[in-house]
């Protein structure tokens, strides 16, 4: 059965598991769900290997890419030379349009999904590109095939009170590990073997905890790719400076800065849990296995998955969710997309842009706030009887919380009884979450009546915005 038949994604795609040249040739024709069996790569005339092996040494060391990008080419590549070869191709210069749409229309009636045949059409267009550049085909077909859109839906995202829960009980427990591995390993010539190999196994437990603290909280300070993660070194980390160097896709190197909170989790993982893992082969890596090897992406995976999951509260999402996660809340906080795309590494701010799209309470927030119909006017007669109070700032501000008592449903005013609150000298009772907006800031001695009257308005429809339900005759 081919892996063509499901819906692969673009980052990773269901094929393309064999090394371009040489190697075992296993699973060779299955990532395109041509049919073809293991050892098609042998079957390949000369020419053509020699192709598909000089295509594969282009990605690894002209365009450096990363290996799975590298073994997803090759594996999409070799698909089409083993399809174009049952065509009666043997030699790359007779490859043309009409094999490029051949090959992409039994990708697509095997079932492959959009994401899937986009990677592919742009696997072969890179191909016929640097077979063109190295004289092997007279003109690029690539040009000629079409660009597949594909539905780009919105990141799953967790909220900014999630996230706080998520870490508070990460940073919680990290105190506690570190009160474990700081006890020292205790007196081994009192402990029995059982006792000693228990002593170790909690040591070694709280170094884990010690780490997969740091690793939740750098995801969520920088933003930054899984294997970006796995790939640092302890020296990359700036805690002066409070930067972190990381090696993006392509080679290129970028400085993302780091909060506080993370910095913390990562010098408690450095001081007190690494030295409980590391051994000689660990090298200079920032996080390490449980076996003192470099921290494994799918170790990575395995460890947000786990702790978000411990929690209880949140969905569950992976790295690359705590990567939206981190680019969403850095627009909602107010940051640029500019500053934004150079802290995620993304080479086009049209890559950055899909982290623009805004949850639906604020859209509605939005709304209310900018829309001249979004919210029903405040009846007449209650605006004459808070417009009757106008002598001085106390009074118009007794007047707007009676404006608001007046809409309250009698068991909120029964409860205003218990929150008094003083207003210049005089005493009135206001309906609850009134203190989320402060009269002073509606009055401005420098607005005229009519001006304050008008914010008065806009106030107390925002205010019945907030109680769903309440209409004007209530």
């Amino acid at each position: 059965m081919t892996d063509a038949g499901k819906p692969a994604r673009a980052a990773k795609p269901a094929g393309a598991r064999a090394p371009a040249s040489g190697g075992k040739p296993a699973r060779s024709g299955k990532p395109a769900g041509s049919g073809a069996p293991a050892g098609a790569e042998e079957r390949l005339p000369p020419r053509l290997a020699a192709a598909l092996a000089g295509f594969e040494r282009y990605l690894r060391a002209e365009r450096s890419l990363s290996p799975h990008t590298v073994r997803a080419y090759t594996g999409d590549i070799r698909s089409l030379l083993e399809h174009a070869c049952r065509d009666g191709v043997q030699t790359p210069d007779g490859l043309g349009v009409a094999q490029l749409r051949s090959w992409l229309a039994v990708q697509h009636g095997s079932g492959a999904a959009r994401a899937t045949l986009a990677r592919r059409g742009a696997a072969a267009r890179t191909f016929t590109a640097f077979a063109h550049r190295r004289g092997w085909l007279a003109t690029d077909p690539g040009p000629q095939l079409g660009t597949l859109k594909t539905r780009r839906t919105l990141p799953h995202v967790l909220r900014q009170d999630e996230m706080e829960a998520v870490l508070a009980e990460l940073d919680a427990a990290g105190r506690r590990a570190e009160q474990v591995t700081g006890a020292g390993p205790g007196n081994g010539s009192a402990a029995s073997g059982a006792q000693a190999g228990a002593q170790a196994e909690e040591r070694t437990a709280a170094a884990v905890a010690l780490r997969d603290a740091a690793v939740l909280e750098l995801f969520y300070a920088t933003g930054i790719r899984v294997s970006e993660l796995c790939g640092l070194d302890a020296g990359r980390l700036d805690q002066d400076r409070r930067t972190v160097r990381v090696m993006g896709k392509g080679d290129k190197e970028r400085t993302v800065p780091v909060g506080v909170p993370a910095l913390r989790a990562v010098a408690r993982w450095l001081a007190a849990g690494r030295p409980e893992l590391a051994t000689r082969a660990s090298g200079p890596a920032l996080f390490l296995g449980v076996r003192g090897g470099r921290l494994d992406p799918r170790t990575a995976r395995r460890i947000v998955h786990e702790r978000l999951r411990e929690t209880g509260t949140v969905r569950d999402t992976g790295p690359h969710g705590l990567r939206h996660t981190a680019a969403t809340h850095l627009l909602e906080g107010g940051a640029d997309l500019r500053s934004v795309q150079e802290i995620l590494g993304h080479s086009s701010p049209a890559t950055t842009q899909i982290y623009t799209h805004v949850s639906i309470e604020r859209l509605k927030s939005s709304y209310r706030q900018a829309h001249p119909r979004a919210l029903p006017s405040l009846p007449a007669r209650k605006t004459a009887r808070a417009c009757s109070i106008h002598g001085d700032p106390n009074g118009r501000r007794i007047a707007v919380y009676k404006v608001y008592f007046s809409f309250a449903r009698p068991a909120a005013r029964r409860s205003c009884a218990s929150t008094p609150r003083r207003l210049g000298g005089k005493c009135t009772r206001s309906p609850p979450r009134l203190a989320q907006i402060r009269t002073k800031s509606i009055f401005s001695p420098r607005t005229s009546a009519a001006g304050n009257w008008a914010m008065v308005n806009c106030a107390a429809r925002r205010y019945m915005a907030h109680r769903v339900g309440h209409s004007p005759g209530r």
